[in-house]
């Protein structure tokens, strides 16, 4: 199964116009793999691993485990990789540097020991600090909230309050604006039909989350949410949306 976001890479870490995608051992069997796997679009062929993951982001025989979401770092093309884990494990995100298509330094920032949980999305703030997305339980350093501030520098992790959390099963997505002042995030009535996804927006310094647009049906069939140079939002889904964030 592939999971999460793809990203064009610099050149300074995989060739330019290439796309990486993550993918996590499925929950259900049969046992899969998952990892990181790099992808030409221009040229037929299968996926390319990329070499020297550990076994929290393969999910080597340990069902519902792996990489969940990758995003890029875009000075230099390293890879912020969320994990999605279980069975008290720690959850990471990984920051990744790599030579060619195989790791050299894997720099992780724990988002503590959980029973179940994973980092949804990640995305990358002009001042290079990170915004993600988790499903989480409600302990530190989240503490209930899904959203949250990484600093790659520091390895500090701080939520973002949102207050109330909106009703929903499932995060399903997340994205913010050009100037990093506001995150727009998905949340999904998946055990009612007919399975709206509802988007919110709420300050990046937190609040009280305010109803977006509504997505319409898909359920679990929106998986991801991307801001556009051109200012409008992309959602994940079959077929893909677009949503201008002015005129909704």
């Amino acid at each position: 199964m592939v999971a999460g976001i793809v990203a064009t890479i610099a050149p300074s870490q995989i060739p330019d116009g290439h796309y990486v995608v993550s993918a996590y051992n499925s929950a259900v069997v049969p046992l899969g793999v998952g990892g990181l796997y790099v992808i030409d679009p221009r040229v037929p062929g299968s996926p390319q691993p990329i070499t020297g993951l550990g076994p929290e982001l393969t999910g080597a025989n340990r069902r519902g485990t792996g990489a969940y979401c990758v995003a890029v770092r875009q000075r230099d093309g390293s890879l912020y990789v969320g994990e999605i884990t279980g069975n008290g494990d720690e959850l990471d995100l990984h920051v990744l540097t790599l030579n060619g298509f195989a790791v050299v330094t894997d720099t992780r920032i724990s988002f503590g020991t959980v029973a179940a949980g994973d980092i949804r999305q990640i995305e990358e703030m002009p001042n290079g600090d990170l915004v993600v997305a988790a499903d989480v339980p409600s302990q530190p350093p989240l503490n209930g909230s899904p959203l949250g501030i990484v600093s790659p520098t520091t390895q500090a992790v701080t939520p973002i309050p949102v207050v109330p959390v909106p009703p929903g099963v499932a995060l399903t997505g997340m994205t913010a604006d050009i100037a990093g002042s506001t995150v727009y995030f998905a949340k999904c009535q998946c055990l009612t039909p007919p399975f709206p996804n509802t988007i919110y927006s709420v300050p990046i310094s937190g609040g009280v989350p305010q109803l977006f647009v509504e997505s319409g049906a898909g359920g679990m069939g929106l998986h991801g949410m991307v801001l556009h140079g051109n200012g409008k939002i992309y959602l994940g889904s079959v077929p893909i949306r677009c949503v201008d964030p002015v005129t909704k």
